[in-house]
């Protein structure tokens, strides 16, 4: 009895119209392999639905395109901005040597008659004029804006630490003072401005 069990388990777990080394095998085999070449066939089908039309590769490059071209406008936008920020301060720096050297004229003077002939020669109007390398790209002008204080006769005495009394006009004193511009600018363009007032008559030594 339990032969025959076995035998009959064995039948039931083979496939429906297939009998081992009869002849159903081949039929059997037969409609499994078309069944095979179906799936396959709609598998490929699937396959080609799930892949990128012509449309969508183009939507997709176009954006890509305007992504590349917004990130590159942003770093040179950017760029440009970090440039002239290092361009004006360099003009600033520049700006302020040239005024130095227009002033270091009368005050770099030993005595009072040299400080007024250093200011009625040397604080002058000039330019535009280029810097030396490595600064060619820059060039800088001195505007002079002479002004006449009023009145004209008084002395200043505050010019000197203990004027003699009574405060007089001095035979020399003139009371003029110049308004010293200085102007920077890179490729023609305006960068920097710094002035100053330089006062002819106000030399003191203690």
């Amino acid at each position: 009895m339990a032969g025959g069990s076995d035998s009959r388990g064995e039948a039931a777990a083979r496939p429906p119209g297939l009998v081992y080394g009869g002849r159903h095998s081949g039929i059997y085999l037969g409609k499994v392999s078309t069944r095979l070449r179906a799936v396959a066939r709609g598998a490929g089908v699937r396959i080609r639905e799930r892949g990128f039309t012509l449309v969508e590769i183009i939507v997709a490059l176009t954006i890509l395109a305007m992504t590349i071209l917004l990130v590159s406008r942003a770093f040179l936008i950017l760029l440009s901005v970090t440039n002239k920020g290092g361009n004006q301060t360099v003009a600033s720096a520049l700006a302020v040597r040239v005024l130095e050297q227009v002033r270091s004229g009368p005050e770099s003077q030993s005595n009072s008659a040299a400080w007024m002939s250093a200011f009625d020669t040397n604080v002058a109007a000039q330019g535009p004029v280029s810097f030396a390398a490595p600064y060619t790209n820059y060039a800088y002008q001195v505007v002079i804006n002479q002004v006449d204080l009023t009145p004209s006769t008084a002395y200043a005495c505050w010019l000197t630490s203990a004027p003699p009394p009574p405060c007089t006009v001095s035979p020399d004193h003139s009371n003029t003072m110049k308004w010293v511009t200085v102007r920077v600018t890179f490729r023609g363009q305006p960068l920097a401005q710094v002035s100053s007032a330089v006062i002819r008559d106000m030399y003191h030594r203690p």
